[in-house]
């Protein structure tokens, strides 16, 4: 650090013994005390004598890299830093520092899977290490920063879980630093190839491994790991001993004797090879899943090889790729086919040369020619790509601004968007068994686009006017909340969960007549019908939700009557606009996208009995069918009536809940008993409630004196009676829980008035039976099924009385009518 104090005539050095060598990135002063001074380097440097002496690490517990220094010019003690890994801010002059963990960035140079149920997600961050999380947890939230765990320390690159044991990760940090982690004891052994532990090593000899080094398992057996450094080695012991497969494959130049702008390599003397510890390397590697022995390699020299016998002998391959850029272009990715041993994709990026031009080339002869499939990709800089698991035809590509997509090989290309962001795109990986994309962004952390199949099967889709895409497996799954997340501010992020519902998707070509869902059982039987909603019945592609339910119990039909006068202020304030000035909330933190099975909040008047102010008690779970048993069911797309379309579709269930086979046959046999039993008891409720609001307006009539005195009686006799009946069946809805939800000062006599009229309650006692079951998958115990039975018996005595009790409302309407009194009897 150089100071000037004549207007840059004259320079004094500044910076004191104590300062580290590094190299610096930023230098700030103070605007207030100019002798405070704050460099950027590995540790914010700090100055107090203007640079005579500094502390080095003025931000310890924040992350290294120091990047961007920002201070309050009002308030110099309020800082802001950023670094390798975020932001941190101070607000006492470095004494204390805050980061900021909220913000949806990251920088991921790869994404892996495992086989567990949800799959965990696994991969490695620039300079923050490699990491493992849940692909979904049961907290209603979304996925926190504490489901994630560290793998390994450093740049963090590959992360790679062992197919065939979970417990086991594979993974590396920069230049081929490579070990394998049992990630439930923590134990961890290095697994870098080394002359010694490689069997057939040439004495004296070294390798070099890039900075990003190529780590894979084979895609033929799993319990095999492929390296590459300047050579490829295989392993068949999880990496405690190599064999190498090739020989050196790069050009093996010096970096002394390259001219870089005009300067020999020899005579650079500032970032001296620019923080490249080896080179020339092998970055990509590949091999065939098809074809045993089959294999790619490329180079960040500007060399592509292949082998077709397992390593003994390779072929450089460069000269077969039209238009190769010249020089030292780096090969990016190399990929075999998953569907045909004579198909591979390479794909190449030469912008560190100035050459922004798309590189991406297939061959379908076994690497004897190769053609561009570039020429829809102009302006893109190509930096991977991967072809579908289940369509040959779809290829995804990740470049410098996002993904691009092509459904025929290559010969057009469209953007991927949605709600993706215009980011760099280092790596796409596809999970076979859930059928979800992953991918790992240089900006904005890892991202996955689940169920694929609307791409895999738009071309076929795209000629017809109406079509079902195939289901991806649903997955039975239990939620829950057991954190006070609501109170803890804006300072924590969570990431989005897939939803738990089975996502169905359409293709319309135009808005369809009726457009419905029909999921049928293995026996043909139709568990429910889905109606496609305005919103949804529209061109392009569509989603639709089953909560894997059957159809659930429509509410009490509210009775015919003028609804209440509002409160007083009520409609004020709901009218009433922003107050001027007043800031605005920010929404809850985490990932705000749209959730494809968020359902509209039900209006007021129509809200299921069960919810706060309905008859049953419980909550709105309470009108809810019970689930299905985990099987295999059909989804049939059905346009005006006629089945166009159908699919199989796979329930499984929650790996975490005991209650399979037959115990769950069983259980879904009583609740579905009950669910039965509460729809036919609604249905008398529905009548009862219609007539309910025709005694209601019927009553201040009745009071009339020109109302004959019999008319008066019989009404008032039947209204009697009418009363004790309706109770039963919690008409008008409310009736039963109002004193138990009303506000305070009720005592225990409102407790008891509560708790007498929820017994009386004979529809709402099944109801909270039902809801006990549902809340729960367990095998019932006798109490609970006790509890069940006497409900059952009390709404069947109850409906017996309701029925009577019309049979008397139709006697009593033809009665009324000769007074010119009209009671309308449903």
């Amino acid at each position: 650090v150089y100071r000037s104090d004549d207007g840059g005539a004259t320079w004094k050095r500044q910076s004191g013994t104590n300062a580290r060598p590094m190299y610096f990135s930023q230098l700030r002063i103070d605007p207030i005390n100019a002798d405070r001074i704050y460099m950027g380097g590995v540790g914010l440097h700090l100055s107090l004598d203007a640079g005579k002496t500094f502390e080095t690490d003025a931000a310890l517990v924040t992350h290294d890299d120091i990047h961007a220094i920002w201070i309050n010019p009002k308030n110099t003690d309020h800082m802001i830093i950023g670094n390798d890994g975020g932001l941190a801010t101070s607000y006492d002059f470095a004494r204390s520092w805050q980061f900021f963990p909220n913000l949806p960035v990251g920088l991921f140079y790869h994404v892996s899977y495992d086989m567990a149920t949800p799959y965990k997600v696994c991969g490695g961050m620039q300079d923050n290490y490699d990491w493992c999380g849940p692909s979904a947890t049961r907290m209603n939230r979304g996925i926190f920063n504490y489901d994630w765990y560290q793998i390994q320390g450093g740049d963090g690159f590959v992360a790679i879980p062992d197919l065939k044991d979970s417990r086991i990760v594979y993974t590396e940090s920069q230049d081929g630093n490579m070990i394998r982690r049992n990630v439930v004891t923590g134990e961890s052994r290095s697994i870098r190839p080394t002359p010694q532990n490689v069997t057939n090593a040439t004495k004296g000899e070294s390798y070099r491994f890039h900075w990003d080094t190529p780590l894979m398992l084979s895609p033929r057996d799993p319990g095999v790991l492929l390296v590459a450094a300047n050579r490829v080695f295989r392993s068949t012991d999880r990496g405690d001993s190599w064999e190498a497969i090739s020989p050196d494959l790069t050009k093996n130049e010096k970096r002394d004797s390259i001219v870089t702008m005009g300067v020999m390599g020899a005579n650079i003397s500032i970032s001296r090879n620019d923080g490249i510890s080896a080179w020339p390397t092998i970055v990509a590697l590949g091999e065939s899943p098809k074809k045993p022995g089959v294999l790619y390699a490329g180079t960040d020299d500007g060399t592509v090889q292949m082998t077709v016998d397992g390593g003994k002998s390779w072929t450089n391959i460069t000269t077969r790729l039209p238009g190769f850029p010249s020089g030292h272009a780096f090969v990016s990715k190399v990929s075999p086919s998953r569907f045909d041993a004579n198909v591979a994709y390479i794909a190449v990026t030469n912008y560190r040369q100035n050459d922004y031009s798309p590189y991406l080339w297939i061959t379908t002869d076994n690497g004897a020619t190769f053609n561009s499939i570039a020429s829809g990709l102009r302006g893109e800089v190509v930096r991977t790509i991967t072809e579908d698991t289940r369509n040959a035809n779809v290829l995804y590509v990740g470049t410098e601004t996002g993904i691009m997509l092509s459904i025929d090989r290559g010969t057009t290309w469209k953007k991927l968007k949605a709600n993706f962001p215009d980011v760099r795109v280092d790596e796409l990986t596809i999970h076979p068994r859930d059928n979800a994309l992953l991918v790992a962004t240089h900006g904005r952390a890892i991202w996955v686009l689940d169920h694929l199949e609307p791409i895999q099967e738009f071309a076929a889709a795209q000629k017809t006017d109406a079509a079902l895409f195939s289901p991806g497996p649903a997955l039975q799954w239990k939620s829950k909340d057991d954190r006070n997340d609501e109170f803890w501010g804006h300072q924590f992020f969570t990431g989005e969960n897939p939803p738990i519902e089975a996502v169905l998707q359409l293709y319309f070509a135009k808005p369809a007549l009726k457009p419905v869902l029909r999921i049928s059982n293995a026996m043909g039987k139709v568990m429910r019908e889905l109606a496609i909603p305005d919103a949804r019945n529209v061109a392009g592609i569509q989603n639709v939700c089953w909560d894997q339910r059957v159809e659930p119990i429509k509410a009490i039909t509210p009775p015919t009557a003028t609804a209440a006068p509002a409160a007083a202020g009520a409609g004020a304030g709901a009218a009433r606009g922003p107050i001027p000035d007043m800031p605005v909330q920010l929404p809850p933190i985490g990932y705000l996208a749209e959730n494809p099975c968020a359902a509209p909040a039900a209006p007021a008047a129509q809200a299921a009995p069960g919810a706060p102010g309905g008859g049953f008690g419980g909550g709105a779970q309470t009108n809810v069918g019970p689930q299905v048993v985990p099987g295999s069911y059909t989804v049939a797309l059905v346009v005006d009536g006629k089945v166009v379309n159908s699919k199989p579709l796979t329930i499984t269930m929650d790996p975490d809940v005991p209650l399979v086979g037959a115990a769950r046959a069983q259980y879904n046999a009583v609740v579905t008993d009950l669910h039965e039993v509460q729809r036919a008891g609604t249905d008398v409720a529905s009548k009862l409630s219609l007539l309910y609001g025709e005694i209601t307006r019927l009553a201040p009539k009745m009071d009339s004196s020109s109302t004959p005195a019999a008319s008066k009686v019989e009404f008032t006799a039947f209204r009697t009676e009418f009363d004790s009946v309706r109770v039963k069946f919690g008409v008008p809805v409310g009736l039963g829980v109002a004193a138990a939800i009303g506000g305070g000062g009720g005592g225990a006599g409102a407790a008891q008035a509560a708790s007498a009229a929820a017994q009386a309650n004979a529809l709402g006692r099944v109801g909270a039976a039902k809801a006990a079951m549902l809340g729960v998958w367990e095998t019932p115990s006798a109490a609970v099924m006790k509890q069940a039975t006497e409900a059952k018996a009390a709404l069947a005595a109850a409906t017996i009385t309701a029925n009577a009790i019309l049979v008397k409302a139709k006697a009593l309407s033809s009665k009324l009518a000769s007074a010119n009194i009209k009671l309308t009897v449903p």
